[in-house]
C-alpha cells in the first residue's frame, strides 16, 4: 500500500489532519467519480476505509468530486513525511517504484502525441520545489529513462523512453481502463 500511496501523493492525493501528530486522513479530488470509487476500493483492500460518500461540487471547469478516508494513526507519520513544514514536498526517502510511477502518471501525467513527433509523456510535479522536481528527474534518470525538465516545472519522458516507461509501470488497471486507458495508447 505504501508504494500506491506514494504514487497518489505525487499526484492529486493529499493527507490532512485535524490532530497533528496523532492521526491523518487521505483525500483525493478528481473529475471522475468512477476513479474515486476504484480508489476507495483499492485503499479499503489495504485497510484505509472511506468516510461518508464521495462528494461533488461545481467548478469553473465542470463537476469535481472528492474522496476522504477515515482518520488513522499511521497516516500521521505519512503527513509528517510528505508535509514536514505544512507544505507538500518530495520526501528524501521516496522510492520511485513501478506502482508509484503508475499512480503518479494516472493522476498527473499525460501521453502527448502529435503528427510530426513521436509521443512523449509529460508529468506535472508543479506542486513541488525546484529541489523536489530535480530529485524526481534524477531518480527517473537512474531508472534508465531519458527525462527533460520543461518550463512550468513539467517533466518530459522523452520519446525514446516512452515505451520502456509504459512497459515498466505495467498496463492501466482494468477497473479504470475506460477512463485512463488512452494514456497507454501509443498508436
Amino acid at each position: 500500500m505504501s508504494e500506491f500511496l506514494d504514487g497518489e501523493l505525487l499526484g492529486d492525493g493529499c493527507i490532512s489532519t485535524r490532530t497533528p501528530g496523532i492521526s491523518g486522513y487521505y483525500q483525493h479530488g478528481s473529475k471522475y467519480p468512477e476513479y474515486l470509487g476504484w480508489l476507495s476500493n483499492v485503499l479499503a483492500s489495504g485497510g484505509i476505509e472511506q468516510t461518508g460518500c464521495i462528494t461533488s461540487h461545481r467548478t469553473q471547469w465542470g463537476m469535481a468530486y472528492k474522496y476522504a478516508s477515515r482518520s488513522y494513526r499511521d497516516l500521521a507519520s505519512w503527513r509528517e513525511r510528505w508535509y514536514p513544514y505544512g507544505k507538500k514536498i518530495v520526501p528524501d526517502d521516496l522510492e520511485l517504484t513501478a506502482l508509484a510511477c503508475r499512480q503518479w502518471y494516472i493522476g498527473d501525467g499525460h501521453l502527448q502525441k502529435s503528427e510530426v513527433q513521436r509521443p512523449i509523456i509529460v508529468l506535472y510535479p508543479q506542486a513541488f520545489s525546484d529541489k523536489g522536481i530535480e530529485r524526481l528527474r534524477g531518480r527517473l534518470g537512474k531508472l534508465g529513462f531519458r527525462v527533460s525538465r520543461w518550463s512550468n516545472n513539467r517533466l518530459a519522458v522523452l520519446a525514446d523512453s516512452v515505451s520502456g516507461f509504459l512497459n515498466w509501470i505495467g498496463p492501466c488497471p482494468a477497473g479504470i481502463r475506460d477512463i485512463y486507458g488512452y494514456k497507454w495508447a501509443l498508436n
